[in-house]
């Protein structure tokens, strides 16, 4: 196991779901070892004897069949008797289940994995009652999706629908340019003046569509606009009267005002907004059924809430988290898009596979070989749309390999792919909740990760 800290976990109680072997066991261990208090559920009472007996810490089994809802509601019911609340519920409930797959005919795979994914959701659903009545609590949701059996595929399951922050740049805007670029339709190498004619200022006839998707445009990061304007129009204007910072193409600065600008230009070429173009050419070839911009009001249950925000005056839930893409509507290039575990993977998947899903082509492999590699911006891991393992401290963790791609997002998401071990994963957390204050989401991302490939290569 990694040595780096999970997280500062010491006297935290803390509920592991499928933690007899693999993920679960993996991250079970590491809560205990760090002074957690940590209760395990499995569907076998040998099999999670023999995990507990290999923790080292203060470890509760609980036998958990998750097929039987009325088991799950009890057991979180002892969990709480246990502990006297819970903190963190990491849901593992699932993913264990690649030898599974083996041992199941094909006629009874689908209900095998329904059954799984409802227990999964049963047993979220019953620990968020309890965190939502003590106005505290993590939820982490772990997906799976290859098996090791061909033409079948695990399907991850999602504990809700999440907004997924600066996921959006790469779900949406890097993806709606990287299929432009692939149809000849923009050449990113061209001024950005060619399509912003307001864009004007010193040094600003050097800045090009790359630059914007590399974030090495000069432009600042970010600022509160929120605060004084409202509305695409009145942002367009704003951030296209900004001064440069720096040279272009000279350093790589994260850019909300650059992914902004570049929405601009994608649909200005696209002749589409970009939300129907996404759902267009993106999400429904791929079956994203449960991504997209704006989520109806009838979802609202399903979907975690971020922050109590001091700016909006409420907890947030059902809209935009971050304040620039709320002020513009809730479609923004930069933050915006809710989706499920599910449907990321999809997308991942597609990516993984060169840009083909479940015989849709989406781009090119050569596109998504191109856009996955480091930009070659000075100092910079940043590649085109997308960033890249950095060689020390990664969110991708210890075990990814250097050619690992990926991206982060600000309220505790992020998405890491590995093409030599043909893996990604997923980690959708809502770190902002109910403030922006807590930043340990640092230390669980290359935990997590560094967890996912230990339990697949341990025999």
């Amino acid at each position: 196991m990694n040595t780096d800290p999970l997280f500062d976990v010491d006297g935290q109680n803390v509920l592991v779901s499928g933690a007899s072997r693999g993920i679960g066991f993996a991250l079970a261990k590491a809560f205990a070892e760090r002074g957690a208090r940590v209760v395990i559920t499995g569907r076998d009472a040998a099999t999670l004897d023999e995990a507990t007996s290999k923790i080292d810490g203060k470890v509760f089994p609980l036998v958990c069949d998750v097929a039987d809802t009325g088991e799950i509601e009890s057991v979180v019911g002892s969990t709480i008797e246990t502990l006297g609340h819970v903190d963190t519920f990491v849901n593992c409930a699932g993913v264990n289940r690649r030898k599974a797959a083996l041992e199941v005919s094909e006629e009874d795979y689908d209900f095998v994995m329904d059954i799984n994914m409802k227990g999964a959701f049963f047993m979220a659903k019953a620990v968020g009652r309890h965190m939502v009545e003590r106005k505290s609590g993590n939820q982490i949701g772990i997906a799976s999706l290859n098996t090791d059996r061909p033409g079948l595929q695990l399907s991850p399951y999602a504990v809700s629908k999440a907004g997924i922050g600066s996921l959006t740049k790469v779900l949406a805007t890097t993806v709606m340019a990287m299929i432009l670029v692939d149809e000849g339709f923009l050449d990113l190498d061209k001024p950005v003046q060619d399509f912003l004619p307001l864009f004007q200022g010193p040094g600003k006839e050097k800045v090009t569509v790359r630059n914007l998707l590399t974030h090495s445009s000069g432009l600042v990061a970010y600022g509160d606009l929120y605060n004084e304007i409202k509305g695409k129009q009145a942002y367009l204007e704003r951030i296209q009267a900004l001064d440069l910072d720096y040279e272009p193409g000279s350093q790589s600065v994260y850019s909300d005002y650059g992914m902004i600008l570049l929405g601009e230009i994608l649909e200005r070429v696209a002749g589409q907004p970009m939300d129907e173009f996404l759902e267009e050419r993106v999400y429904g070839p791929l079956g994203m059924k449960e991504t997209g911009f704006l989520p109806p009001a009838d979802l609202r249950d399903r979907i975690a809430p971020t922050e109590d925000d001091p700016w909006r005056g409420y907890m947030i839930r059902g809209e935009v988290h971050d304040e620039n893409a709320h002020a513009l509507g809730g479609v923004a290039p930069h933050a915006g898009v809710f989706g499920t575990a599910p449907d990321l993977a999809r997308f991942l998947q597609m990516i993984l596979n060169g840009g083909v899903f479940e015989h849709q082509r989406i781009i090119s492999r050569d596109i998504v070989e191109e856009w996955t590699k480091k930009a070659g911006i000075p100092d910079s891991d940043r590649a085109t749309g997308w960033d890249t393992k950095s060689p020390e401290k990664s969110s991708a963790g210890t075990y990814f390999s250097p050619d690992s791609y990926g991206h982060l997002g600000y309220t505790g998401t992020s998405m890491w792919v590995d093409p030599e071990r043909q893996l990604f994963v997923i980690l959708l957390t809502n770190r902002v909740h109910p403030t922006r204050e807590n930043n340990l989401i640092r230390q669980v991302r290359p935990a997590v990760a560094d967890a996912v490939v230990q339990a697949l290569e341990t025999p």
